[in-house]
């Protein structure tokens, strides 16, 4: 059952069955034909794109605050990246605007827990936890290089970060955790809950 369910198998049999091509929304892919370079670009497009705290916060900040995250990102993009890298990598224009169906965001678990904690366990972590978290590393690597950006395309690392999840257990053992830290996590972790079902309805 696991193989099954981690095969996406059942997903490419039910975009094949109720939409017009096994690869469902990617139907029409586009590759990145510009090597290392592309690949290099496309890896800081989603971390960016990762870089979110929900649509709530977002447009708590933007009606109080008048300000967005994605405006600061932007122009760290724009100014290292755009400028040495153009578009490479890319089959249109970057442009991190955060979209309301979150469609290619992963939340603030993504960026501060699981990317951190799997490059700890590829550095700290027993021989065999290292193998794992370097092929999950890699596998984000490969999309970078093999697919061109395009708003969405983001959508390939849903595996990737629930898969790579458990790479939390051993960067934060809960030996480590106070009672209070733990309730604070857990109170965090219902509260992000929280915002994430109330975007999506």
């Amino acid at each position: 059952i696991p193989t099954v369910i981690f095969s996406q198998s059942w997903l490419f049999l039910t975009n094949h069955f109720y939409k017009d091509s096994w690869s469902g929304a990617f139907s029409t892919i586009f590759f990145n034909t510009d090597g290392i370079q592309g690949a290099l670009a496309n890896f800081i497009r989603y971390l960016l794109e990762s870089f979110y705290f929900t649509a709530p916060l977002d447009l708590f900040f933007e009606k109080v605050f008048n300000w967005s995250m994605a405006q600061p990102l932007q122009s760290l993009y724009d100014f290292f990246v755009r400028s040495f890298l153009g578009e490479n990598g890319a089959a249109q224009a970057f442009d991190l605007t955060w979209m309301t169906d979150e469609m290619f965001s992963f939340g603030p678990v993504a960026f501060f827990l699981v990317l951190p904690a799997l490059f700890y366990a590829m550095l700290k972590g027993p021989r065999r936890l290292k193998s794992v978290a370097i092929a999950f590393i890699s596998y984000f690597y490969l999309v970078s290089l093999i697919f061109a950006w395009t708003p969405g395309t983001a959508e390939l690392f849903e595996v990737f970060y629930v898969s790579a999840g458990f790479s939390m257990a051993f960067f934060f053992p809960p030996w480590r955790f106070t009672k209070k830290i733990k309730k604070n996590v857990q109170i965090a972790g219902c509260f992000l809950l929280f915002i994430t079902l109330l975007t999506a309805s």
